[in-house]
């Protein structure tokens, strides 16, 4: 068994983080009354426009906070 010291540990641990970000931002989970609730197809796209967005920055400003930390 390879013995890493705690910086190797540290720095394999936020590069898996960075990449679970990353990958995050292609998909959103929506819940079924959601998408009922909105009245026409325009709603809908509008929330989960809104929804794409705010998750991209979430994951975005996550990763500038791994990449500095």
């Amino acid at each position: 068994m390879q013995s890493r010291s705690i910086k190797e540990e540290k720095e394999y641990y936020r590069k898996k983080i960075i990449e679970m970000a990353i990958e995050s931002k292609k998909t959103i989970t929506i819940e079924t009354e959601m998408v009922l609730s909105c009245k026409d197809y325009y709603e809908l796209g509008k929330m989960i426009s809104e929804l794409v967005n705010k998750k991209i920055k979430d994951c975005d400003d996550h990763i500038d906070y791994m990449k500095n930390h």
